[in-house]
């Protein structure tokens, strides 16, 4: 599981830099570049903080970090940081779409 990959693929997708994020997690930008390079774990309490912060529930930010695999390449790393960044945003996409009454 990689949660720092995770963190990262979650603030971009709600479309915080690093130094904003920092601000509205209550955390440094030095520790949370540490844990979304895969240098640091957060605890519990951080992680949860952390997902509060991107708006999701901390089991959304461990699904995410499940799915993700330890790339062998960077290039490999990108396509996967890639493909769950357009996930996130179409499911953010159909989350804000009006919900459609049936006809009588």
């Amino acid at each position: 599981m990689n949660l720092g990959l995770a963190i990262k693929i979650a603030r971009k997708a709600a479309g915080f830099n690093s130094k904003e994020f920092a601000e509205k997690s209550d955390l440094s930008a030095s520790y949370l570049s540490l844990v979304e390079a895969g240098k640091r774990e957060p605890s519990i309490s951080a992680a949860a903080g952390i997902a509060k912060s991107l708006g999701i529930d901390i089991s959304e930010l461990f699904s995410i970090a499940e799915k993700i695999e330890k790339p062998a390449n960077k290039a490999e790393r990108l396509r996967n940081e890639l493909a769950d960044l357009v996930v996130l945003a179409l499911q953010a996409k159909e989350s804000d779409r009006p919900k459609r009454r049936a006809k009588s």
